[in-house]
């Protein structure tokens, strides 16, 4: 959705500082869908087992995931991606308008002092980790070669 949502980044920043929206409110209102709909629809399409498919789904609501093993799940990669986008990660048109569901982070256990902790300690891995996944620079063409 990124290309899509890129033709329309300006708009998008327009709406959420003027109307103080969501990302998804956008994604809705610009595109007819949102990223958690189509990624869901995708974990689905690859077969992913269910559990996953409603974490996806419903990584920025993950109250409405369901219950047990499901929500355990959803809360999880929920606070992640907050973490991830709070650490300057995967950043988007909507960052100013996160807000990690305090539900979640409370069915969860979580402490600031503990979150703090796992910041710190990731930060290198994940760049580490970014940096596998980065594409290759360019090299200088040399003289004569293609």
């Amino acid at each position: 959705m990124g290309p899509f949502l890129a033709e329309v980044a300006d708009e998008v920043r327009g709406r959420l500082r003027a109307e103080r929206g969501s990302l998804l409110g956008a994604e809705r209102d610009l595109l007819g869908v949102t990223h958690p709909e189509v990624g869901a629809a995708l974990a689905d399409r690859w077969q992913l087992p269910t559990p996953m498919c409603r974490a996806v789904r419903w990584h920025h609501e993950p109250g409405e995931s369901g219950d047990g093993n499901e929500r355990l799940l959803s809360d999880l990669v929920h606070l992640a991606n907050d973490l991830a986008h709070l650490l300057g990660f995967g950043a988007d048109a909507g960052e100013l308008h996160r807000e990690v569901d305090a539900a979640a982070a409370a069915r969860l256990g979580l402490k600031i002092r503990q979150v703090e902790a796992v910041v710190a300690q990731s930060t290198q891995p994940i760049e580490e980790l970014a940096d596998l996944f980065a594409p290759p620079a360019s090299k200088p063409k040399v003289s004569g070669r293609p």
